[in-house]
């Protein structure tokens, strides 16, 4: 075998000191390490920033979550006050998001990525056919009370269906559908799908991969991708994406937004029955 040591280097002895301080240091641990132990198994933890995953070794959990976005409103004792703009400024009216009556609105509202997918609450929660409907700006949430389930319906399906088809071309360039789907989708039709309808299209491809819950949020694509001048959009069972060419007013090029489509289906007429006027907030009641 060959020798790790050098042939023409001495061997360097340790100094007297550091020998001292190696026993000293042994003496130090013998004692602090047992009594560190018997203290972690009667539940002390050592005081630690939020280093992630060494917290989780640590501490057993997950550094703090950074302080979610302020919502406007206040909170209630199963959700959360969204005002509406009054024509006073004060905000005293608008629309509750609740987990009340088995119906978990609220949760929901907030798995699917809350404001920045579905938008603002656009009616009070409402009944009908035994299932609870509540319209934000981008989708309308369906529950069942009997399950407690609660999922975005087929709205462009739906508008489709009543014939609004030339008049979302005409006014909102949304194109009519051209590939048809029906009920929710399998993660292989969803995977085969995106990739045949966006995959020349990255931006989009990545805004859906970047959703939470994303085949629950938007459904299958039901178009090819369309040019509409300023802009390319894309519909979907459940609403329709914008990928901006250009700078606007609420985007930037290369940006891509989620279409209105729950204030398009009230342009439209199709929710009439819908309680569409803010009430007042709780503690005004």
């Amino acid at each position: 075998m060959v020798s790790g040591a050098h042939p023409h280097r001495r061997q360097l002895r340790r100094p007297r000191h550091e020998s001292a301080t190696g026993t000293l240091v042994a003496l130090l641990l013998s004692t602090l390490v047992p009594v560190t132990l018997a203290a972690v198994a009667l539940g002390w933890r050592p005081p630690m920033p939020a280093f992630g995953p060494w917290r989780t070794l640590l501490h057993g959990q997950e550094a703090d979550p950074p302080p979610a976005a302020a919502l406007p409103g206040s909170a209630l004792p199963q959700g959360w006050f969204f005002p509406a703009a009054s024509g006073d400024g004060t905000g005293a009216r608008g629309f509750a998001v609740t987990d009340t009556d088995s119906v978990p609105m609220w949760t929901t509202f907030q798995e699917l990525g809350g404001i920045a997918y579905l938008g603002f609450p656009l009616s009070q929660r409402y009944e009908s056919d035994g299932q609870y409907f509540q319209l934000f700006q981008r989708a309308l949430l369906r529950g069942d009370p009997s399950s407690g389930a609660v999922v975005p319906t087929a709205l462009l399906d739906q508008l489709h269906a009543a014939g609004f088809d030339e008049q979302l071309a005409a006014q909102w360039m949304i194109p009519p559908i051209e590939v048809p789907a029906e009920g929710e989708p399998t993660g292989d039709q969803w995977t085969e799908r995106l990739d045949w309808l966006l995959g020349d299209y990255p931006a989009l491809r990545q805004y859906v991969n970047d959703a939470p819950a994303a085949r629950r949020l938007f459904g299958l694509p039901t178009s090819a991708v369309h040019d509409a001048g300023g802009f390319y959009i894309v519909r979907f069972q459940k609403g329709a994406l914008q990928l901006w060419k250009e700078d606007v007013a609420w985007a930037a090029a290369g940006t891509v937004t989620p279409v209105n489509v729950g204030e398009i289906a009230v342009a439209l007429g199709y929710l009439g029955s819908a309680p569409l006027v803010p009430e007042p907030a709780p503690s005004s009641r």
